[in-house]
């Protein structure tokens, strides 16, 4: 998952899933504008995507280190052990 600011001044975030073939899946694009980005919603979100998709199909969650971000992450570890939480800087992810 990632999220940007688009040229209008939204709040894009990207939730993508890769294969274990390496291929990669774009799940969700969503405009999150309207909401404050807490720990407590972007936990949530995180949770809706991983409800689509099933979680024993997670291996990991790799995103940036921002301390909302950093914080859903304690979650989703507490509610989905078996989830790996990965981080990623801005260079990996050029």
């Amino acid at each position: 998952m990632d999220g940007w600011t688009g040229p209008h001044g939204n709040s894009i975030w990207a939730f993508m899933l890769i294969t274990s073939s390496r291929k990669e899946y774009l799940l969700k694009l969503e405009d999150l504008s309207s909401e404050h980005h807490t720990l407590q919603y972007l936990s949530t979100v995180i949770e809706e995507v991983i409800g689509e998709v099933g979680t024993e199909k997670f291996v990991a969650i790799i995103s940036d280190n921002a301390a909302n971000v950093a914080g859903a992450h304690r979650i989703i570890s507490q509610n989905h052990p078996s989830i790996q939480i990965g981080r990623a800087s801005c260079r990996e992810r050029v």
